[in-house]
């Protein structure tokens, strides 16, 4: 029972950490005649936007709970993988910031013009 639980608060707590940064900015992004948009994967965004201009990486951890065995605490930790794409279309448009947790698109936000 106490596994089944750990398994159930590891999800629940690895959705919510997966959508931390929330939808702020705007929702969508045109590429062409394509639109982009939030809850879409990485290789999806390729396919309609090509290569970004720059990209960074790194590795987000959360506690995801902890668990009184044989009067031992264990602590569990989550890690999120996050994506930053930027894509700069030039200036006549504003350079965008795309942001992706565990390769699903979390968020769009409009910089300044390109160049």
């Amino acid at each position: 029972m106490n596994s089944l639980f750990l398994v159930l608060l590891s999800v629940v707590l690895s959705v919510s950490a997966l959508y931390d940064y929330g939808h702020a900015g705007s929702s969508g992004l045109k590429c062409g005649t394509r639109i982009v948009s939030i809850g879409m994967r990485q290789d999806e965004v390729l396919s309609l936007c090509g290569d970004p201009n720059w990209t960074r990486s790194w590795e987000e951890s959360y506690e995801s709970g902890s668990i009184l065995r044989n009067k031992d605490y264990y602590r569990s930790a989550i890690t999120v993988y996050v994506d930053e794409w930027t894509y700069n279309f030039g200036p006549t448009r504003f350079i965008q910031f795309l942001l992706f947790k565990n390769g699903i698109l979390i968020s769009i936000e409009s910089g300044r013009y390109g160049y």
